[in-house]
């Protein structure tokens, strides 16, 4: 059994992907788009968020924040 599982649905229906160590997940426009990286940590799990330039070369991520295993989000 997978540790994570990131879902995208579309236009032409749902698709997911399993991540056993971790898992990359990205939503991108023509200019900008976020990325989310899952991570365990201990018992729990942790996600790193980043604004990213979407799908424009131009430009680097920034993180935005982390969502700790309580499910807290803490602004970076």
């Amino acid at each position: 059994m997978a540790r994570f599982r990131g879902l995208v649905r579309g236009s032409r229906g749902e698709a997911s992907r399993l991540g056993h160590r971790e898992l990359v997940t990205e939503c991108n426009g023509w200019s900008a788009g976020v990325r989310v990286e899952a991570q365990p940590d201990g018992d729990g799990d942790t996600f790193r968020v980043y604004a990213t330039t979407g799908s424009s070369p131009e430009g680097r991520a920034t993180h935005i924040g982390t969502v700790d295993a309580a499910g807290v989000f803490r602004a970076e």
